[in-house]
């Protein structure tokens, strides 16, 4: 598989120093997120010199029960999953194949790679903050689009949602919105040792409490799979299966 640097698939990486340099590049607001082992780097080491692709794959084919080719992936993919302005769903990787069949089916895996990073902010928090700047006259439309990240999320509308990570909302609408016939999520929980272990034990709560209340089922082992409702360039409303599955990995620094 090939990795390059951008959507344009003309600047290659082939080391770790390349995927440092070309993505997380020194003195810009990227930089920051680079650190020895920390997700961004323990991601790189794990698909450059961990047999990372391999067990990717294998983790696919026995979800999808066919075999797949992977064809490329880039770093920090940005996706654009709604008509409001922002940033999009910046995936840690996304990996573009198909499946090894007569029709050869598009696949993209939106990677979310976590050492001992938090899933981040709960729902409410990001909610109500960005409620308050509305109120206050601020010009934001971020209240708009978590409604809607909500109501393609979830079936039962429900207080207890709003305790739930903001993160799982675009993460799912954001790997769906891609447009391959199968969009799988993929979070990959890199285990270093003690030293991230509750980590590990607070994400895996958090994952297992938003599959808890969403519109994912159980399909397979460590996996589950939901509909999610997108707009198409008309409005047009057109339904999604994504395919959702979490893998962790022993991955001492």
């Amino acid at each position: 598989m090939k990795y390059y640097s951008s959507k344009s698939r003309e600047d290659g990486i082939s080391n770790i120093a390349g995927w440092e340099n070309k993505v997380f590049t020194p003195g810009t607001k990227k930089a920051k997120d680079w650190k020895k082992g920390r997700s961004a780097e323990r991601l790189a080491d794990f698909m450059l010199h961990r047999d990372g692709e391999e067990i990717i794959k294998n983790e696919v084919e026995k979800l999808l029960k066919k075999e797949v080719q992977f064809c490329c992936a880039i770093p920090e993919l940005e996706v654009k999953f709604d008509n409001y302005t922002g940033t999009g769903r910046v995936h840690d990787l996304g990996i573009y194949g198909q499946l090894k069949t007569r029709h050869n089916k598009k696949i993209f895996i939106g990677v979310e790679a976590k050492v001992d990073e938090p899933f981040g902010d709960k729902i409410s928090e990001v909610y109500l903050g960005a409620k308050t700047k509305q109120l206050k006259g601020i010009n934001t439309n971020a209240p708009e689009r978590t409604e809607k990240l909500i109501r393609q999320n979830f079936t039962n509308i429900a207080p207890q949602i709003f305790d739930l990570k903001y993160q799982f909302l675009y993460s799912t609408v954001g790997t769906a919105a891609v447009g391959a016939d199968i969009s799988i999520l993929l979070i990959i929980v890199f285990n270093t040792g003690e030293n991230n272990s509750n980590y590990v034990k607070a994400n895996d709560e958090d994952y297992q409490n938003f599959i808890k209340l969403s519109k994912a089922e159980p399909f397979g082992e460590n996996a589950h799979k939901m509909i999610i409702e997108l707009e198409d360039k008309s409005g047009k409303t057109l339904s999604k299966e994504l395919y959702l599955l979490k893998i962790e990995i022993e991955n001492p620094v």
